[in-house]
This record gives structure tokens, C-alpha cells and sequence, in this order.
């Protein structure tokens, strides 16, 4: 069997900021990329928040043509005609048909 896969994978990204705000941001995304803003509270004479780093996940795809080997099953019929003149005897079993069917793997 030769099948194609799709593969997916992501890439994480730290960027270190320290730079004071006001409020806590939101998670978003920009280009593609998910920016996680880690925050860190701060005691001062006065409290506020220092943006510590962003988190940047990136999602990337990616195709591999893969190839293996499996089992399949099948199964063969073998159908035999009886003649006009002797098929009285099968009509009721089969339209005058006799057969028989086997699996193989």
C-alpha cells in the first residue's frame, strides 16, 4: 500500500520582553502564529505587570508518501450449471445454479 500522510507539527518560539503594562493581554494570533503572553505580578510601591515573554507556536505541515506492505482478503465463487433436464432437483435450492464460495487471505 502507498499512501500519502499528512504530518502535523509545531514550533515553539520564547521571547523574552520584561517590559511593564497595564493590563493583562490576551491571547491572539498574528500571521498564522499563536502568541501566549506569560505574565509575572510584581510588588512595588505600586504593583503593576511586567509582560515576561511570549510564547509563538507555529503550526507547520508537513506530506510523506509512505509505503507498506498489508494483507488483503478476497474470496473466489465457483459456479456449476446443471443441465435443463436435471435441474428440477436444484430449482428450489439455487435457480438451477450449484456453488460454493471460499475465503482466502
Amino acid at each position: 500500500m502507498d499512501e500519502l500522510l499528512d504530518r502535523e507539527y509545531v514550533e515553539i518560539d520564547r521571547l523574552q520582553l520584561d517590559k511593564p503594562i497595564d493590563a493583562m493581554p490576551a491571547v491572539r494570533e498574528e500571521d498564522g502564529v499563536i502568541i501566549v503572553p506569560v505574565v509575572e505580578e510584581v510588588l512595588t510601591i505600586e504593583r503593576c505587570l511586567i509582560l515576561k515573554e511570549e510564547i509563538r507556536i507555529r503550526k507547520i505541515r508537513d506530506k510523506e508518501r509512505r509505503h507498506e506492505r498489508v494483507l488483503t482478503r478476497y474470496q473466489e465463487a465457483s459456479v456449476t450449471r446443471v443441465p435443463a433436464e436435471d435441474s428440477t432437483a436444484a430449482r428450489g435450492a439455487g435457480f438451477g445454479l450449484i456453488g460454493q464460495m471460499e475465503e482466502k487471505r
